[in-house]
């Protein structure tokens, strides 16, 4: 980050995803999602990876273009059924989180992720476990 803070950083790089509709926050050190993010209507892509969000809140649902979501290397239990509402998502990365991280093993670890994406009703697509298991 070149010694600019991360509230800098977020500032400048939620202002940028307005006019690309990619959104990058990954390793802010992010408790929980800003609540500017819930204005930006047509993000297609976005990172939160390598935060500690332990929770997503249910605004989630008001990005309904997203096509990329990677909330990978969180602390994430659970995922919210404001998931069911992104129909446009292709990929979604939750890989290092406490939910996947509970699994015994890998196989395990999918059955645990296909079981929780029928749960919210997102269709689960090869695209969704494409991260899951590395």
């Amino acid at each position: 980050m070149g010694g600019k803070s991360s509230k800098v950083v977020m500032a400048e790089r939620l202002e940028r995803s307005s006019k690309t509709g990619v959104l990058a926050l990954q390793g802010l050190g992010l408790s929980q999602v800003p609540p500017k993010v819930f204005e930006l209507n047509k993000l297609r892509s976005m990172s939160l990876a390598e935060n500690k969000l332990e929770t997503l809140p249910p605004e989630l649902s008001m990005l309904k273009d997203l096509k990329t979501l990677q909330l990978n290397s969180n602390l994430l239990e659970d995922l919210p059924s404001a998931f069911s509402s992104f129909s446009k998502l292709e990929k979604l990365f939750l890989h290092q989180n406490t939910y996947i991280d509970a699994c015994p093993n890998k196989h395990s670890c999918l059955q645990c992720m296909m079981m929780l994406l029928y749960r919210i009703s997102l269709p689960p697509s090869p695209h969704a476990y494409l991260r899951i298991l590395n």
